[in-house]
């Protein structure tokens, strides 16, 4: 007799440990010797060991190759399994397995369910309830998992496995100091007017990496989007979530305090104005310079004498703004030396943070958060509410949000300029990064608008340059 051997476990039934013989290899050895007793001839062997029959979304490589085999002409007497579950979990996968049976022939032999006889209607009958047994048993046991799951954080413990969080342990139960002050050191640069690319420039060339995985052991560089994503995770403070609801803590240490995290969250949520995210590297006006004609941002390129300069390049510009890098950067740098230096921005700086309270703004924006949570719940879960009412709710809490979080924003400004004033900014200037010298920029200037030249000549005329501050 001709049989084919199908051999299955998945991680959920209990996947062999690192340096232990696979399950699937064992399943296999076994069916091997069961077909050595009765003489049969093993004409294919067909493996997924590690792979879910419950799953029908998720497909089983080498189950589909065996159907495909069994349907395309290679002939077999029987397909042997270690146990039927281990063959297929699905009463849809049972019919498919019964009409190709009919089709091609063979029959289901199972190691440990005998009496399984295709042919006969009671043995279908006793095939198709092995299945729906074995279909409830997943069911309960995914019950269980999530019980489990939702048990483990309730009480605020981490989940086992996965990626380390960076600034803990893989157990997720102790802080690892260095990247913990990273952590502290990153969210009071944002808080002092910092952008987030400026903390991930700096990571990098510093060779901070994120943790490591199996794709990566030794981690990547770091992406403004990696890093928000950490800053603003819960388990920052110590929060464990269960499909985006907070539901426990006090268990995993926290690495920042709670109203520095709100704060933090706030206001990488709020806009950062309009170099907002402009990837800078070696120009620091990036984002910042404006064409005097169309409004289009102007980029930074080198012309074919090798001289950078900040162009309206077209299409999405007019093309006719074009202006030399060394004349347009010394010259912002001491309109902010200048700006640093006067009398007016000292007052204007010193009553912004006069009146700067942060913690009415984030009192209030927390209370703002918990009602929209409690209004989407009353909607979309208790039916309590219409959805004209939701409606209503939602756009007033939408909009004292925004408006909470730009106000912690512009107090987050304000600590940056609170920082500036006073500084000797020229003596530093030319021995930072261009990074920096955007988020100075960013923070006193709202745009650099370069205007059309009044003539052609060589010399530069300073007057066509128009600066908006912001403050």
């Amino acid at each position: 007799m001709d049989v084919a051997i199908y051999a299955r476990l998945s991680q959920e039934d209990g996947a062999a440990r690192p340096g232990e013989a696979t399950a699937t290899e064992r399943q296999i050895a076994d069916c091997r010797a069961r077909a050595e007793r009765e003489s049969w001839n093993v004409l294919a062997i067909y493996e997924d060991p590690d792979h879910s029959a419950s799953n029908l979304r998720r497909p089983r490589p080498d189950f589909e190759r065996m159907l495909s085999d069994l349907s395309d002409g290679v002939h077999v007497d029987a397909v042997v399994c270690y146990k039927l579950d281990r063959l297929l979990r699905h009463p849809k996968e049972a019919e498919r397995i019964i009409e190709l049976a009919d089709r091609r022939g063979f029959g289901i032999v199972s190691l440990n369910d005998p009496g399984i006889d295709l042919t006969t209607p009671t043995g279908r009958a006793m095939f198709r309830m092995t299945i729906t047994w074995a279909k409830l048993e997943t069911e309960t046991m995914s019950l269980r998992i999530r019980r489990k799951t939702r048990d483990i954080a309730e009480t605020g413990r981490p989940n086992g496995g996965g990626i380390r969080s960076f600034g803990l342990t893989a157990d997720k139960l102790t802080i690892v100091p260095a990247e913990a002050a990273l952590v502290r050191e990153a969210a009071e640069r944002i808080l002092a007017g910092g952008s987030v690319h400026s903390v991930v420039v700096d990571w990098n060339a510093r060779g901070v990496r994120t943790p490591g995985r199996k794709s990566a052991p030794e981690g990547r560089k770091w992406e403004v989007s990696s890093l928000k994503r950490m800053l603003t995770a819960p388990r920052i403070v110590g929060d464990r979530t269960l499909h985006g609801a907070t539901v426990g803590g006090g268990v995993i240490p926290a690495l920042l305090d709670r109203a520095t995290w709100d704060r933090l969250r706030a206001v990488l949520a709020a806009p950062r104005g309009p170099s907002a995210g402009a990837t800078v590297r070696r120009h620091y006006l990036t984002g910042l310079t404006r064409c005097g004609r169309c409004g289009a941002k102007l980029v930074a390129h080198p012309d074919w004498r090798g001289t950078t300069r900040y162009v309206c390049a077209s299409p999405r510009g007019c093309g006719g703004i074009t202006i030399a890098k060394h004349n347009l950067e010394p010259l912002i740098a001491e309109a902010i030396a200048i700006r640093l230096d006067s009398d007016e921005f000292r007052a204007v700086v010193a009553q912004r943070l006069s009146n700067a309270k942060a913690e009415p703004d984030l009192d209030q924006l927390r209370a703002d958060e918990a009602a929209l949570e409690e209004a989407a719940a009353a909607y979309f879960v208790d039916r309590t509410i219409s959805r004209a009412e939701y409606t209503k709710v939602r756009e007033l809490l939408d909009a004292r949000i925004d408006s909470a979080r730009r106000r912690l924003e512009a107090a987050s400004s304000t600590t940056g300029l609170g920082r500036l004033a006073g500084r000797d900014i020229r003596a530093e200037w030319e021995g930072r990064s261009a990074v920096w010298r955007h988020d100075v920029a960013g923070l006193l200037i709202d745009r650099v608008i370069v205007n059309p030249a009044p003539r052609r000549g060589p010399r530069f005329d300073p007057a066509r340059i128009d600066v908006e501050w912001r403050v």
